[in-house]
Protein backbone atom coordinates (compact mmCIF):
# COMPACT_ATOMS: atom_id res chain seq x y z
CA UNK A 1 0.00 0.00 0.00
CA UNK A 2 1.33 3.27 -1.20
CA UNK A 3 1.28 5.74 1.67
CA UNK A 4 -0.69 9.10 1.39
CA UNK A 5 0.99 12.27 -0.21
CA UNK A 6 1.63 14.60 2.42
CA UNK A 7 2.91 17.15 -0.18
CA UNK A 8 -0.65 18.34 -1.53
CA UNK A 9 -2.26 21.89 -1.04
CA UNK A 10 -4.60 21.44 2.27
CA UNK A 11 -6.18 24.79 0.76
CA UNK A 12 -8.57 25.72 2.20
CA UNK A 13 -7.98 23.99 5.07
CA UNK A 14 -4.95 24.48 7.15
CA UNK A 15 -3.60 20.72 7.42
CA UNK A 16 -4.02 17.87 5.25
CA UNK A 17 -4.72 14.54 7.53
CA UNK A 18 -2.76 11.58 5.89
CA UNK A 19 -3.33 8.69 7.97
CA UNK A 20 -6.22 7.22 9.75
CA UNK A 21 -5.31 5.07 12.91
CA UNK A 22 -7.46 3.10 15.09
CA UNK A 23 -6.07 1.95 18.42
CA UNK A 24 -7.96 -0.36 20.72
CA UNK A 25 -8.33 1.18 24.44
CA UNK A 26 -11.04 0.95 27.07
CA UNK A 27 -13.91 3.33 27.22
CA UNK A 28 -15.59 5.19 24.47
CA UNK A 29 -14.68 6.16 21.65
CA UNK A 30 -11.93 9.32 20.91
CA UNK A 31 -11.26 11.01 17.90
CA UNK A 32 -8.19 13.42 18.11
CA UNK A 33 -5.66 14.78 15.52
CA UNK A 34 -2.29 14.27 16.36
CA UNK A 35 0.26 15.67 13.70
CA UNK A 36 -1.02 14.78 10.47
CA UNK A 37 -3.01 11.43 11.59
CA UNK A 38 -6.34 11.28 12.93
CA UNK A 39 -6.26 8.74 15.91
CA UNK A 40 -9.04 6.84 16.92
CA UNK A 41 -9.35 4.89 20.54
CA UNK A 42 -12.03 3.07 22.03
CA UNK A 43 -12.92 -0.33 23.00
CA UNK A 44 -14.53 -2.85 20.75
CA UNK A 45 -18.08 -2.62 21.41
CA UNK A 46 -17.57 1.47 20.88
CA UNK A 47 -15.56 0.44 17.87
CA UNK A 48 -18.76 -1.04 16.46
CA UNK A 49 -20.72 1.78 17.26
CA UNK A 50 -18.36 3.97 15.40
CA UNK A 51 -18.26 1.58 12.32
CA UNK A 52 -21.61 2.44 12.24
CA UNK A 53 -21.49 6.17 10.92
CA UNK A 54 -19.79 4.48 8.10
CA UNK A 55 -22.16 2.51 7.24
CA UNK A 56 -24.35 3.98 4.27
CA UNK A 57 -27.20 2.46 1.90
CA UNK A 58 -26.44 1.31 -1.73
CA UNK A 59 -28.43 3.97 -2.90
CA UNK A 60 -26.86 7.00 -0.93
CA UNK A 61 -26.72 10.01 -2.23
CA UNK A 62 -23.60 12.28 -2.71
CA UNK A 63 -23.16 14.73 -0.07
CA UNK A 64 -25.29 12.49 1.93
CA UNK A 65 -23.81 12.65 6.51
CA UNK A 66 -23.61 11.41 9.75
CA UNK A 67 -22.27 13.59 12.41
CA UNK A 68 -20.45 11.54 15.03
CA UNK A 69 -20.01 14.13 18.05
CA UNK A 70 -20.73 13.67 22.20
CA UNK A 71 -23.97 14.68 23.31
CA UNK A 72 -24.28 14.51 27.25
CA UNK A 73 -25.14 11.35 28.29
CA UNK A 74 -23.69 9.70 25.05
CA UNK A 75 -21.74 6.44 26.63
CA UNK A 76 -20.03 5.83 23.48
CA UNK A 77 -18.28 8.72 22.31
CA UNK A 78 -15.86 10.29 24.75
CA UNK A 79 -16.47 13.98 25.97
CA UNK A 80 -13.11 15.18 24.88
CA UNK A 81 -13.53 13.29 21.01
CA UNK A 82 -13.43 15.82 17.96
CA UNK A 83 -16.55 16.06 15.89
CA UNK A 84 -15.92 14.04 12.66
CA UNK A 85 -18.40 14.46 9.77
CA UNK A 86 -18.49 11.31 7.74
CA UNK A 87 -20.30 10.89 4.29
CA UNK A 88 -20.54 10.28 0.35
CA UNK A 89 -18.41 12.58 -1.43
CA UNK A 90 -19.60 13.71 -5.04
CA UNK A 91 -18.09 11.66 -8.14
CA UNK A 92 -15.29 14.72 -9.18
CA UNK A 93 -14.29 14.46 -5.58
CA UNK A 94 -13.05 10.90 -5.68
Amino acid sequence: MEPADGGIDPAPYAIALIAFRAQATQGPTKIAVIGSEVVVEGSADTFEAFASYFDFPQDAVPLQHTHHEFFEGDKYIHQDSIPMVIGICKEEDN
